[in-house]
């Protein structure tokens, strides 16, 4: 079966998958069957069919999400939350809806990443980087806090986070 045009590349899914994923503790098993999981949904276009799927993988096994806990802490100590996080402690399925989040994030941004470091080699001074934000103070005051927007930097930067990286073209002098 081919893949449908608005889905990622399978590369570009297991990358993502592995940089988000490697923030989650559970059990090998338990991710290899969430990335199936998650990529048919993802080819489906069906972001509650991703968040059940990882949820019931993933509570069957038992996980943590210690990155998650980790700004939960600091969302706290900010006492400022950002547009995706409910509550300061996310319960299971809205943890579930971060992950899902997050994942199919940092999956897009490899996909504009490749595209972006081509735009960049052909024509370097006609285009810039910029973070993109929605109107979350706590996504841009985090995204400020990385400094200038790079191709090794790229969001999310936090679970949920909906900060894009965009390239933007230059107007001509």
């Amino acid at each position: 079966m081919s893949r449908p045009d608005f889905c990622p590349s399978r590369q570009d899914v297991e990358l993502g998958f592995g940089d988000v994923m490697g923030t989650v503790e559970c059990p090998d098993e338990a991710k290899a069957r969430v990335l199936e999981l998650f990529d048919t949904a993802l080819c489906r276009g069906d972001a509650r069919q991703a968040v059940d799927a990882i949820r019931a993988t993933l509570d069957e096994f038992g996980w943590r999400w210690p990155w998650c806990e980790q700004w939960a802490d600091e969302f706290a100590h900010m006492r400022q939350y950002p547009y995706m996080w409910k509550s300061p402690r996310p319960d299971d399925l809205a943890t579930c809806v971060l992950l899902e989040h997050t994942l199919s994030s940092r999956i897009y941004a490899i996909g504009h990443i490749k595209q972006y470091r081509e735009s960049l080699a052909y024509e370097p001074q006609r285009w810039r980087l910029e973070y993109s934000h929605i109107g979350c103070p706590v996504e841009v005051a985090i995204s400020q806090a990385v400094g200038p927007a790079r191709l090794d930097a790229a969001p999310p930067f936090f679970p949920g986070d909906r900060t894009r990286l965009r390239l933007v073209r230059v107007p001509r002098g």
